[in-house]
């Protein structure tokens, strides 16, 4: 063989070398940018808010079929945590730890509280539907949920409007509670309406009775009651045994209960109302009425999806789909135009809704 061919075959070898090194590459990248960006939430899917969990799960679901052709293929992965915080701890761990997912939803302060400094750590984006301010704390931590200034701003125009001056407040020790009813002891100050009594009970409690009677002898205006289901329905019941029918309203609370007949004709506060699309698309595809939070949970899945599109890399960190989210300006969701703002707050407008028969009626935004 001459030199000028084993040259010539040295370079064939050399170029095929090259070429299968930069088409295994290329597998290798296609491979990796193909793999599912997973976006995990943890929700009460058992207990008493298992249909806070179930309508939320459907949202993500519906919001994820709705999402078009994209580069990347996204996978939902759900845990339950029976509205426990323990449980979310542990939910948490195995969405960040095996699974590996890009982002995680909560619904509740008990869960964004426990999940937004883990979420921070591990550099994992964390979606806290939630009142708590707290939980938005870190670069990684957004609240997707009407703030407690908007909703306790609201209340007190609907007290004055309907000549309410002395209160009792009952709530359940949560955090987001507590956030609420500061920001209420907060926004009283300089008004007409005086808070006669508060008091908060733990989750678990069956007897009311005492704080009831209490509470009466101060003789309020009106009840304003925070809490979720089962003690929330147990406080009313136990209200109304004891011939106490002084009105009671809330921030939340009536959309919150199993019972929603026992809130039937009672005006109160709640966060943002979602759009008519949004509502007729839920119930043309469940049959259903979305519930609380279902299209807050819409909105996060669709919110990962565009920074995550939009994000300067072909196979993009969580610090770049963070930076894209920090641009979010006018964004169409279920909830309206959505901005996400300097603190990690993504603003909605408070509504005020009416129970008629058991379904909540927006009446007043």
């Amino acid at each position: 063989m001459s030199k000028r061919a084993k040259i010539l075959i040295a370079i064939i070898t050399i170029v095929i070398i090259i070429s299968a090194l930069y088409v295994a590459k290329n597998r290798a990248d296609n491979t990796l940018s193909q793999e599912p960006i997973k976006l995990g939430f943890v929700l009460p899917l058992t207990g008493n808010l298992a249909f806070v969990g179930e309508g939320a799960r459907n949202a993500a679901k519906l919001a994820l079929s709705t999402v078009g052709d994209t580069k990347h293929s996204y996978q939902l992965v759900f845990e339950d945590d029976a509205f426990n915080p323990k449980n979310t701890v542990t939910a948490v761990h195995k969405l960040i730890d095996i699974d590996g997912v890009t982002s995680i939803g909560t619904i509740f302060s008990n869960a964004g509280n426990v999940t937004s400094p883990i979420a921070e750590q591990s550099k994992v984006i964390h979606f806290g539907i939630a009142s708590d301010p707290e939980i938005a704390k870190g670069a990684y931590n957004y609240i997707h949920w009407t703030p407690p200034y908007e909703e306790v701003r609201l209340l007190i125009s609907e007290l004055s409007s309907h000549n309410v001056k002395n209160i009792a407040v009952l709530g359940a020790q949560i955090q987001g509670v507590v956030a609420v009813e500061n920001e209420l002891q907060k926004q009283i100050e300089g008004t007409d309406i005086t808070i006669v009594h508060e008091e908060n009970f733990n989750f678990g409690t069956t007897d009311f009775k005492t704080v009831l009677q209490k509470t009466n002898e101060k003789n309020p205006d009106m009840y304003v009651l925070f809490a979720f289901s089962p003690e929330l329905e147990i406080l009313t019941k136990q209200m109304r045994a004891l011939g106490i029918t002084t009105p009671i309203t809330g921030i939340e609370s009536f959309e919150y209960s199993n019972e929603p007949e026992l809130f039937n004709n009672l005006w109160y506060i709640n966060a943002g109302d979602p759009t008519s699309e949004f509502s007729k698309k839920y119930k043309d595809t469940y049959r259903a009425e979305a519930p609380v939070a279902a299209a807050n949970v819409y909105d996060i899945v669709k919110l990962m999806v565009y920074a995550t599109e939009h994000a300067n890399s072909s196979n993009p960190t969580t610090s770049d789909i963070q930076k894209q989210l920090d641009r979010v300006q006018n964004f169409p969701g279920a909830l309206g135009n959505l901005s996400i703002d300097s603190d990690g707050f993504v603003f909605s407008k408070a509504v005020v809704r009416v129970m008629k028969d058991g379904v909540p009626m927006t009446i007043s935004k």
